[in-house]
């Protein structure tokens, strides 16, 4: 006797689901188990580091020894503040663990 329709539709969304859970867990493993930092990583939490110091605005670098000493502006500051709090807070387990969750957030956006 075949199953009736609602019951169809639930494992069919269950199995999705389950799918989902996957599919996020992989991605988010490749962030932990490998080293998957940018080379510039640290660099953005010294910036962050500077604008909480120094203001969100135009920055003169002051801890590159090959910089220029003109000013330029971080477009990408709230990032850097986030980096920098992250770094602060749970160092570089916090750090490997908010990028593991933003993978995962990625993934399951998508689906």
């Amino acid at each position: 006797m075949p199953a009736p329709a609602s019951e169809n539709g639930r494992s069919a969304n269950t199995g999705f689901f389950l799918v989902l859970a996957i599919l996020v867990l992989a991605a988010a493993q490749k962030q932990v188990v490998s080293n998957t930092l940018d080379p510039d990583v640290f660099w953005h939490i010294r910036v962050g580091g500077q604008l909480l110091r120094d203001g969100i605005g135009p920055l003169i670098d002051d801890f590159s020894y090959c910089s220029i000493t003109l000013p330029w502006t971080p477009y990408s500051w709230l990032g850097e503040l986030l980096l920098h709090w992250t770094w602060r807070v749970g160092g570089l387990r916090g750090s490997v663990i908010l990028g593991a969750a933003l993978v995962g957030s990625v993934v399951a956006m998508l689906a």
